[in-house]
């Protein structure tokens, strides 16, 4: 199902606070550890028309060109620049209630449990 600026059954649309690293085995954990830090208060919003990304104090804006979904699977397409876009691929949980997105490499996930609604 190809969704272009639309909320209908997107289950990745809202506000999702940073909770934990996951997976990367060994090493996944020792980094997960050093970073959790840093990403600890960092908060994504989904709309139909863009990411928000805040980490302490500071708001980053990135305009959504569509999701794809897929089952579980969400996948953003970002406009990066006016000529480039580039794809993130968001796992939802079962029950909705958490998000996972994969690091580059080692099989290390970012996990983000959703807030509830305001």
């Amino acid at each position: 199902m190809l969704l272009t600026g639309c909320s209908l059954n997107n289950p990745l649309l809202g506000r999702w606070t940073f909770e934990r690293y996951s997976g990367g085995g060994d090493l996944g954990s020792v980094l997960g550890g050093l970073a959790a830090p840093f990403s600890k208060g960092m908060t994504l919003e989904f709309t139909s028309s863009a990411m928000i990304v805040t980490q302490d104090g500071q708001k980053s804006r990135t305009a959504v060109d569509h999701y794809d979904i897929k089952g579980n699977q969400v996948m953003v397409w970002l406009k990066t620049t006016p000529t480039v876009i580039r794809a993130e691929t968001y796992t939802v949980s079962d029950n909705g209630k958490e998000i996972s997105h994969e690091l580059a490499g080692g099989g290390m996930s970012e996990v983000f449990a959703r807030q509830p609604a305001s």
